[in-house]
């Protein structure tokens, strides 16, 4: 049984593997991973997510484009 957790990072995997492929949105990944450990690091904060609803937050407009 696998639990699929509802993340910023996967939200951002799915939108990038319908564009790019899988392998080009686990690189994208990865390197967002990187930024977001290097900040942590230097600003010594807590991981805050975003979220899986971020980018639909972000644009409304594409989110009713697609309902339709």
């Amino acid at each position: 049984m696998s639990v699929r957790t509802k993340t910023y990072l996967a939200a951002q995997f799915r939108r990038i593997t319908a564009r790019r492929g899988k392998k080009r949105a686990a690189v994208a990944v990865a390197h967002s991973i990187l930024v977001i450990a290097y900040h942590l690091i230097s600003r010594q904060e807590p991981y805050k997510d975003l979220g899986s609803d971020y980018f639909d937050k972000q644009r409304p407009e594409s989110v009713k484009k697609r309902a339709y």
